[in-house]
């Protein structure tokens, strides 16, 4: 967390710090670790919390050392981090990362300004971002010492992967549903779905897009309705 936006010569450093960014302050406001464990630091021009305990630190920078590999071969479909409880493994909450368009050159190196606009994008969509972890309650606050954390890349060669098992398309598309009045299951465009690996109804909080013609993400929040196993 220590890279000064001088050293910035391509679009993939520059995401990955945006996502570690994104990841700290999700931590922070889901409350999974103490809060002395976090300092306000300043990131894209923005005080934001960073967890300072040294093994957390290790572990978070090791992940994102893994994504920047693969998103420099444009392979991430999707980075879920779950919320989940330590003993059952029971997903509570995930926050999801999905960069939908990452061109081949997101590796090669680009103008001051090129990078100076894609830098202040990715500080609106922090601010977004950050406003609403804060705004969002807690699941099982009575509980949080028995909650951790998990983190999932979903690439586009398992994606490939599923389609040679000649998995069904209807099974590739998240069906979005909501409830009506007599108990009956409705579909709706932007409310609830279900999850993709164990068809746990949840529903989603939109958070913020950043789309330029160098990158382009989209973050939400899947907050589960019954329990789900991951």
């Amino acid at each position: 967390m220590n890279r000064n936006k001088d050293e910035y010569t391509s679009s993939t450093p520059l995401f990955c710090d945006f996502f570690e960014t994104l990841l700290h302050n999700f931590l922070h406001s889901r409350h999974l670790y103490p809060p002395e464990c976090f300092e306000l630091r300043q990131k894209f021009g923005v005080p934001v919390w960073i967890c300072t305990h040294r093994d957390v630190l290790t572990y978070i920078e090791s992940l994102i050392s893994g994504i920047k590999n693969v998103l420099e071969e444009n392979r991430i479909e999707r980075i879920d981090v779950c919320v989940v409880q330590a003993e059952s493994e029971i997903t509570l909450e995930t926050f999801a990362i999905e960069p939908l368009s990452l061109p081949r050159y997101i590796s090669e190196d680009l103008t001051v300004e090129e990078l100076f606009k894609l830098e202040m994008m990715m500080r609106r969509s922090l601010l977004d971002a950050i406003q609403i972890f804060s705004a969002m309650p807690d699941k099982n606050e009575s509980d949080l010492e028995k909650r951790t954390w998990r983190m999932k890349v979903k690439t586009k060669l398992s994606a490939y992967k599923r389609l040679l098992e000649k998995q069904s398309v209807s099974d590739e598309v998240m069906w979005l549903a909501t409830w009506s009045q007599d108990g009956e299951e409705e579909v709706d465009d932007d409310v609830v779905g279900t999850d993709d690996d164990d068809r746990c109804l949840f529903q989603i909080i939109p958070m913020t897009n950043l789309m330029s013609q160098f990158i382009q993400v989209q973050l939400y929040i899947k907050d589960y309705k019954n329990t789900c196993r991951r």
